[in-house]
């Protein structure tokens, strides 16, 4: 038995004679794998890009979101000074009360325990 082939009858449309094209077995499956091949590898490329430009979307929100944590880190490191200059204005102001009250002044250990 001879190799095995496929016959392609190409017929065109006005009256131009029919071409008779004949693929061998091997032929044929060589060109399938190679298409195959092509689709996987396309395939591929473009699931690599898509993941590629949804982390860089995803870095650059996180981006976004590292600044504005920041912000409000600097806000509160703000607020807390504020705060801190406040204790102390009060710490003094107990003091010169405790002075006036005739009162025994608060030990450090006991102000810095905050009773």
């Amino acid at each position: 038995m001879g190799k095995r082939r496929w016959t392609v009858v190409l017929v065109p449309h006005g009256s131009e004679p029919s071409r008779i094209v004949e693929v061998s077995y091997t032929v044929l499956k060589l060109a399938a794998g190679a298409c195959v091949a092509v689709v996987l590898i396309s395939l591929l490329l473009g699931y690599a890009s898509v993941s590629r430009s949804v982390d860089i979307s995803r870095a650059v929100k996180l981006e976004q979101e590292n600044a504005a944590l920041a912000a409000q880190i600097g806000e509160l490191h703000g607020r807390m000074g504020s705060l801190s200059d406040t204790l102390q204005l009060i710490a003094q102001r107990d003091q010169q009360i405790r002075v006036l009250a005739n009162l025994n002044p608060i030990d450090p250990q006991v102000r810095a325990a905050g009773i």
